[in-house]
């Protein structure tokens, strides 16, 4: 017989403890992990995170990219520094559910290709995402981009080989590829801008634009959920519990009928096991609460179903 002192023991223990911290990591925030190296990624590079920053368990942060302060990374966002090198995303900027970004290939072997970087304070970026920016769902930042402080990018937008300044707006399903877009201008909902001079024509933010202080409230709410923490997560075992209790009484008022078509609907949703338990749980509180303490059809306290 082992003991905790032998040292096949002492093996396994340590392997176990090490894949249920790898497991709770995974689940504590989101998948994050190294690039893999490639002729287009020759440098392997963890992600850099703060503290503050929140990442969905749900959500991917891969390879050379640095993620600020109070960043929330929303479900189904990926953060993929695994062939554009570097990414950046500053301070309370989010990536909300669906947002991708990434960039083309800065290396090809040992030479750096940098018509696919833009520049920042004397420093190459793959994508630079600058502070209290927001990232709408199913946008898509590509780099080579450079995206400005204060900047509002609504769903389902595409940034391309692209520069936006400071307090900028692309609305919903805008289209911007190899372009400079000058502060303080919007983008039309749908608008397909690929010339610069479609961008220098594009209209001012006047205090009349209606989405002028939309992207204040934005941030506001993603930097609350990014100081929330990650909640626990609801288990099948709890959510069937909490669904038996929630409807145990409704189901005893109800006639046959509409009791066989609930069942059915539970069984649709928690399986026949889950059901079971419900329909016993039916029985156990029918027959405490019953005079007779029995379920009988000769009781004369019993009532018809659905009175």
């Amino acid at each position: 017989m082992r003991t905790l002192e032998d040292p096949v023991c002492i093996v396994f223990v340590s392997a176990s403890l090490s894949l249920n911290l790898l497991f709770i990591g995974i689940g504590l925030m989101g998948w994050i992990a190294p690039n893999v190296p490639t002729t287009g990624t020759p440098h392997v590079t963890e992600p850099i995170i703060a503290r503050t920053a929140r990442i969905h368990p749900l959500a991917a942060v891969i390879g050379s990219v640095t993620i600020g302060e109070l960043i929330f990374v929303a479900p189904g966002a990926s953060i993929r520094g695994d062939e554009g090198q570097h990414i950046f995303v500053g301070d309370r900027s989010n990536a909300q559910d669906g947002v991708g970004i990434h960039g083309l290939e800065t290396f090809e072997g040992d030479h750096e290709l940098s018509e696919n970087e833009v520049q920042v304070a004397g420093k190459s970026y793959s994508v630079y995402v600058g502070k209290r920016v927001s990232l709408a769902h199913q946008s898509q930042v590509h780099g080579p981009a450079k995206v400005g402080d204060d900047t509002l990018i609504g769903m389902q937008a595409l940034v391309f080989r692209t520069e936006l300044g400071d307090h900028v707006v692309v609305e919903p399903g805008a289209k911007l590829i190899g372009v400079k877009v000058a502060s303080g201008r919007y983008v039309p909902a749908l608008a397909l801008v690929t010339t610069q001079e479609q961008a220098d024509a594009l209209p001012l933010i006047t205090d009349s634009y209606p989405y002028r202080k939309l992207n204040e409230g934005v941030v506001s709410v993603n930097v609350q959920l990014a100081k929330a923490g990650q909640p626990k997560q609801i288990s099948r075992k709890d959510l069937s519990k909490t669904f038996l209790a929630h409807n145990i009484t409704e189901t005893r008022a109800q006639p046959a009928g509409l009791l066989i078509t609930s069942l059915r609907r539970r069984e649709r949703i928690l399986g026949h096991v889950a059901t079971h338990r419900f329909l016993k749980d039916v029985l156990l509180n029918f027959r405490r609460d019953h005079p007779c303490k029995l379920v009988h059809r000769k009781c004369p306290h019993r009532k018809p179903l659905g009175v």
